[in-house]
């Protein structure tokens, strides 16, 4: 591959979440705003391994598992925020504009559709990730103090799609 520093790609993103929707439905996805740092997005691999009486190493190895986490720094510590990361149901979130009371009891099973969109190396230099189905799996401690952030540093387990009818059933990258 030769050289080209326009493939290069530094750039912030932005974190938009809203309510799952099957199939890779359009979701309607809302920014979380402000973050503290990057978004990270990791995988992880295993592979069953075979091996034979008649060689001396592994002659074949099979994808068993696969795995993708999202990290997100959420900076602006908004009440719905809150309950996406705490995975509450949202009829335990009351009230109008920025007067809302969030009652925190037991997790519920809740997916989300989620989109990140960054710098590109296509023809607009745009890149979007599209998540199709997340489910919050962790929040680091929320800090309450004189000279600390407020923030949900959210981690959430990018699920398997069966209803995505294209090869897509994780998640997708597209170039513009």
């Amino acid at each position: 591959m030769a050289l080209d520093a326009t493939n290069i790609i530094v750039g912030a993103g932005t974190f938009n979440i809203g309510a799952y929707v099957a199939a890779g439905g359009a979701g309607t996805l809302a920014d979380v705003g402000h973050t503290s740092a990057a978004n990270e997005l990791a995988a992880e691999f295993e592979n069953t391994d075979f091996e034979s009486e008649r060689a001396q190493g592994i002659v074949k190895t099979v994808p068993s598992k696969t795995g993708y986490t999202l990290k997100i720094p959420i900076m602006q510590a908004e009440s719905e925020m809150l309950r996406i990361a705490l995975a509450q149901p949202a009829a335990n979130q009351t009230g109008t504009g920025e007067n809302l009371t969030l009652r925190v009891g037991a997790r519920v099973e809740q997916y989300h559709q989620a989109t990140i969109v960054t710098t590109g190396v296509g023809t607009t230099g745009v890149r979007t990730l599209t998540f199709w189905k997340l489910q919050a799996i962790a929040v680091d401690a929320i800090q309450y103090g004189k000279n600390a952030l407020q923030q949900f540093i959210v981690t959430f387990r990018v699920m398997f799609d069966d209803s995505v009818t294209t090869a897509d059933k994780f998640w997708k990258s597209v170039d513009a």
